[in-house]
């Protein structure tokens, strides 16, 4: 399934497109229809480093099994993108620090504090999550000294990331 539709040529698509779309890809994997979400880290070279999808935890039912659980405005029943791609790089000794942070969504406050202890260096995203104190995610993330930048289809041009 993909989420957006580009006009290129074979060859053409910037490194940025490219994990734009590994992101999507991601998060088609999503099991809580709330929020489809995916998460990928690259590295400064753009290569894929860790990747994550919002479900519940391995062998447990999820939101579409059993339905939702909320609390707060927030379905606590499954593990974030961000927290499964985290999880997904300590399991393989995948260092973090310093990498690029590509998600569908802006992170949750809880998913930003772990985002600023592995001192990424940059996060894009493509909607802004509003729920699970999203807004206050980002002034964290700005204050923690990370780059924030809305993923969008204007700024998916080589000039921005090559």
């Amino acid at each position: 399934m993909l989420l957006y539709q580009y006009n290129w040529k074979c060859g053409e698509m910037n490194k940025h497109e490219y994990i734009c779309k590994i992101t999507e890809v991601v998060a088609s994997k999503s099991t809580c229809n709330r929020a489809i979400v995916g998460a990928v880290f690259v590295n400064e070279d753009f290569e894929v480093r860790a990747t994550g999808y919002n479900g519940a935890p391995r062998g447990f039912k999820d939101c579409g099994e059993i339905g939702h659980l909320i609390e707060n405005e927030h379905c606590v029943r499954t593990i974030h993108a961000e927290q499964n791609a985290i999880i997904q790089a300590a399991k393989n000794g995948t260092r973090l620090q310093g990498t690029i942070l590509y998600s569908t969504y802006s992170p949750c406050y809880t998913c930003a504090k772990m985002i600023a202890n592995l001192r990424i260096r940059k996060v894009m995203f493509k909607k802004l999550y509003t729920s699970g104190g999203g807004k206050e995610a980002l002034k964290l993330l700005k204050e923690a000294g990370i780059t924030i930048e809305f993923w969008s289809t204007s700024n998916l041009s080589p000039n921005n990331f090559n």
